[in-house]
C-alpha cells in the first residue's frame, strides 16, 4: 500500500503543477442569454453568457427572435474593446426599418 502511495505521489503534484498557456475556461453554460445592455453600443452590448460558440449563436437568434419578431439579419461583423469581443449584427425588422445591434460575445467567442 505504502508503495502504491509513494508513486501516486508524484503523479499527483506533477499533474497538478502543470500549466498552460491555453485559454481560460468559458463560463458554466446558461439557458439563455442575459439580455444586459440595450445594445445600441458596444459601452452598453447585450450581453451573451453561453459555453461554446454553438451555443452562443443560438442564444443570440434566441434574443433577436424574441424581441424583433420577423426580423432579417442583414450583416454580421465581429469587432473588439480590450479583452472583450463583440458581435455587430445589423437586421431588417418587419416593418422594413434596419437596426443595428451590438452583443457582447466574449463569454463564447473561440471556445468550440
Amino acid at each position: 500500500m505504502r508503495s502504491f502511495a509513494v508513486f501516486l505521489l508524484p503523479l499527483a503534484i506533477s499533474c497538478g503543477c502543470a500549466s498552460s498557456s491555453a485559454k481560460p475556461a468559458p463560463p458554466a453554460a446558461s439557458s439563455a442569454p442575459k439580455g444586459e445592455g440595450t445594445g445600441t453600443s458596444i459601452d452598453d452590448a447585450i450581453l451573451i453568457l453561453e459555453p461554446n460558440e454553438d451555443a452562443g449563436i443560438r442564444a443570440q437568434r434566441k434574443w433577436l427572435a424574441d424581441h424583433f419578431p420577423g426580423y432579417r439579419k442583414l450583416h454580421s461583423a465581429l469587432d473588439f474593446k480590450g479583452e472583450k469581443h463583440f458581435d455587430i449584427v445589423t437586421i431588417r425588422l418587419a416593418d422594413g426599418t434596419e437596426k443595428t445591434l451590438f452583443f457582447d460575445v466574449t463569454s463564447f467567442y473561440g471556445f468550440n
